[in-house]
């Protein structure tokens, strides 16, 4: 479980910058913030309003994509090799992206009609 009891819970990103996770009480009145420095923000906000906070780092719930690079997991995000064998084969074309054959009408959205 995420949050436990009252207060707030926040799970930074991988470089303590953003939140990507905050789970506060409804009736709050907790302002969020976006974009870089969100984190301190969220902090800031939590004792603004004298929350407990507490602080969850996580190796998974902090991976964020904001640049490509974030894109190649590190192993310990990576799926394991059956898990994705089974999404892959799961998968509506089986895991095989292809174009239609050129005669299949459905290739040309006029003919398809």
């Amino acid at each position: 479980m995420v949050a436990e009891g009252p207060g707030a819970t926040l799970i930074p990103d991988r470089h303590r910058d953003g939140t990507n996770v905050a789970c506060v009480p409804t009736d709050a009145g907790f302002r969020f913030a976006y974009g870089p420095g969100s984190f301190a923000a969220h902090r800031t906000e939590a004792a603004r309003l004298g929350l407990v906070t507490r602080l969850v780092p996580d190796v998974r719930l902090g991976w964020d994509i904001d640049v490509p690079a974030d894109l190649e997991l590190p192993a310990p995000l990576a799926l394991p090799s059956s898990v994705a064998a089974l999404l892959q084969a799961a998968a509506p074309d089986g895991g095989a992206a292809s174009d239609p054959p050129a005669d299949d009408p459905a290739a040309d959205p006029v003919e398809a009609r």
